[in-house]
């Protein structure tokens, strides 16, 4: 399973590959940009016009990037271009990581990721997403419908939306590396939950012991208590994660607010009676 996601391994277009699932991607980027052409896969006049249109709307010196020629007009796009960016970012399925790349690790980093995913409101969502290192964009993420590299599309009504592992997968990530473009992260998540202490086997975070109550958790964190950890809700199998540092839990859930959050970790604790501890996380 990957780490990055690439929008294009094709050029698509007039010219170009006019058919396919690369096709109905930036198809479905253009809709929330605001154009109404159909996500049928097919490369029609009204994808065309549509990116025109986008071209004419970005072209402004406010625009995230400016390296395309503002006097050229693509009517097709190739896997390399920075207009993928600029669809992108404008249709929010995008996730900022930490702004140092790979400089920036630990606290810095993941309090900074955290900040700016709480200030753009990314929701809560259970449908099957995944999140991916943008590839070629390192302080970039970016959120497909589905965890197949091949054949992941984007969700068009709500572009931007996690869930408790989700989040917590590409925040261990942000807090061992900054970004999310290399092992140990992967975009799939499927082995997370049930019996499995998901940040054990895949970021090497050890298991602590079992909690029943806040106290249980502060016995088996105080020995580092400026590490990241994470919680695992659930008496024998678990449901829920959530990353604990310096008493507040981050987690992206449905309580208190249906978004990205952090709480303190006595209300958390309140809602979540036993679980798993691991950590803390590996220098």
């Amino acid at each position: 399973m990957s780490s990055t996601f690439r929008i294009l391994h094709h050029g698509v277009g007039e010219g170009a590959r006019r058919h396919g699932i690369e096709v109905k991607r930036i198809q479905q980027l253009l809709q929330p940009n605001g154009f109404r052409t159909e996500a049928s896969g097919v490369w029609h006049s009204g994808t065309t016009d549509a990116l025109v249109r986008f071209q004419d709307k970005i072209r402004d010196p406010n625009a995230v990037f400016s390296g395309f020629d503002p006097g050229y007009v693509r009517r097709s796009l190739a896997p390399n271009d920075r207009l993928l960016f600029e669809l992108a970012y404008g249709a929010h399925v995008l996730i900022r990581l930490s702004a140092g790349g790979k400089v920036w690790r630990h606290a810095l980093a993941f309090e900074d990721v955290h900040q700016w995913c709480e200030e753009q409101h990314i929701g809560f969502d259970m449908n099957r997403r995944a999140v991916w290192g943008f590839d070629g964009y390192p302080t970039w993420a970016i959120m497909t419908e589905s965890d197949g590299d091949l054949n992941a599309l984007f969700d068009t009504k709500t572009p931007r939306a996690l869930n408790c592992t989700l989040y917590a997968n590409l925040m261990m990530s942000v807090w061992k590396q900054g970004n999310a473009h290399r092992r140990p992260f992967m975009a799939s998540v499927k082995e997370a939950g049930g019996l499995s202490h998901f940040a054990q086997n895949r970021y090497g975070y050890p298991l602590l012991g079992k909690f029943e109550s806040v106290e249980d958790i502060r016995k088996l964190t105080n020995p580092h208590p400026h590490g990241l950890y994470c919680v695992e809700s659930g008496k024998i199998r678990v449901n829920h994660l959530g990353l604990l540092y310096k008493d507040r839990v981050y987690e992206c859930n449905l309580s208190p607010t249906r978004d990205v959050h952090s709480v303190t970790l006595d209300f958390w604790a309140a809602a979540h009676p036993w679980g798993f501890v691991l950590g803390p996380a590996p220098a």
